[in-house]
Order: C-alpha cells, then structure tokens, then sequence
C-alpha cells in the first residue's frame, strides 16, 4: 500500500473490512503488520477527508472514509490496554507514526488531518466502557509527551480529561492521573502557570486515597508544579483542606 498509493485509494474500504473482520492478532510481529496497513489507511482517510469536497455523493464518500477511520482507532486504543506490554508498545508506535505522517502533510481545510486525529480521540473520552475511556487517555498522554503544543491547540483538551477524575473507574483515574504526570512534566513553565487552579483541583482529592498508588502520583504531580511554578503558587490555588499535605510534600523534596 505504501509503494502503490492508488490501491489504498481504490480499494480503501475493501481493505478496512477485510481488516477489521479478522481479529487483532496475539502474536508482535503479525500486529506489527497490521498496525503498518492501519498506519497507511488512516492517513488516507485523514487527508482524503480534509480536502473540501463540493460534490454530494464525494461529501457522502468522506464521511464513509471517515466512519471507518474511527474503526482503526477503535482497534489501537482497546491495543493500548492489552495485559502484553509488547503489544501496548506496538500500539503507541502506531499512533506516534501516524500523527507524525499526517503533520507532514499541508492542511487544505480550518481542520489539520492530525488535528482531526487528536478530536477523534477525544470523542473517546465519553466512551462506553472504562476501558476505551483509560485507552484514549492513554492515547493522548503518548502524542502530548512527544508535542506539547496539542494542549494550547486544543483549549478543552486538558479540562475534559480532568473531568474524568470524577470517575469511579479505577483504570480512569490511573490513566488520568498518568496523562496529567505527562503535562506537567512537559509544559513550559509558563504554560503550566495559568492551568495550576485546574489541575489542583482535579487532582488533590486523589491524595487522600493510597489505594492503587494515588496518593504516591498526586504527590509526584504537586512536586513537579512546585519545583516549576514554585511552592507559593501552587500554595495559592490549593484548597485549604489539602495545604498541610502540601506542605508535607514540599518538606520531603
């Protein structure tokens, strides 16, 4: 597919349904391929799809082209949450090359194919289950670490994820607690500056657990902010309930 575009192009939803009616392999190296003809087909769907189409039966074709992208995506984010670290690799992989091609590719549209990619995964926020739900969060935590500008290209990006931290699903919360590690952790000073309120809101709750380590990430999240927006700031938008665990973060530096 990669050396002969025009067969992805005219075969493109014979091949998605050939695809996704096997089932996702166990072993790497079959996966691996799989994921490499998924890479190809949803670039072509994400490009094909930004290009403004007048005709109806090609608008009719986009959004085709379009519904069985998000079966693709489908498949790498439940990937994600596979027991097999190998095959959670795999999928991060894929995600990372696929936003990568399509950022090479010149926006002809007010959307960017990659763009379009970050809001697909975004529609998985409210999945169905916990699983799709903590996957897309895991999805999102992967393409942030590797371009930190998707948070500021989004504006609802970080305070729709930080509404799940009002979940009861365990896996959620981890994922959650995961994603917002990453943000800190990657977000220039000034960045971060003007989120604190928000993400100290959403996570300081989570303290007072230490079951599944919570307490132990909230605690390696509020060092962060503190050594890069510095202990007075984050003081500030602490409520008072939580300022004497603050503090007890701030002495064991």
């Amino acid at each position: 597919m990669q050396v002969h575009p025009w067969f992805c192009s005219s075969q493109y939803s014979q091949l998605i349904d050939l695809l996704i009616g096997l089932r996702t392999p166990s072993d790497i190296a079959t996966l691996r391929s799989r994921f490499a003809c998924f890479h190809v087909l949803i670039v072509h769907a994400l490009k094909i799809n930004s290009v403004e189409e007048q005709q109806e039966e090609e608008e009719e074709e986009e959004e085709k082209e379009d519904s069985k992208a998000f079966f693709i995506l489908n498949e790498i984010i439940l990937v994600l949450k596979d027991a097999k670290e190998e095959s959670r690799k795999e999928a991060y992989d894929v995600l990372i090359n696929i936003c990568s091609s399509l950022r090479s590719i010149s926006p002809v549209s007010s959307v960017a194919p990659c763009q379009k990619l970050i809001n697909m995964i975004v529609g998985y926020l409210s999945g169905s289950s916990p699983q799709i739900t903590s996957g897309a969060v895991s999805a999102l935590s992967v393409l942030v670490y590797k371009d930190t500008d998707i948070c500021l290209s989004i504006p609802d990006l970080i305070p729709s994820v930080l509404s799940l931290l009002q979940s009861k699903a365990v896996e959620v919360i981890k994922a959650v607690l995961g994603f917002v590690k990453v943000v800190v952790s990657c977000l220039r000073n000034e960045d971060l500056q003007s989120l604190l309120s928000d993400i100290v809101d959403g996570v300081i709750s989570w303290s007072s657990v230490s079951r599944h380590h919570f307490r132990s990430k909230v605690t390696v999240i509020l060092e962060i902010m503190t050594r890069k927006c510095g202990f007075a700031a984050v003081q500030l938008v602490t409520p008072e309930k939580y300022k004497g665990f603050l503090k007890t973060v701030m002495e064991n530096q």
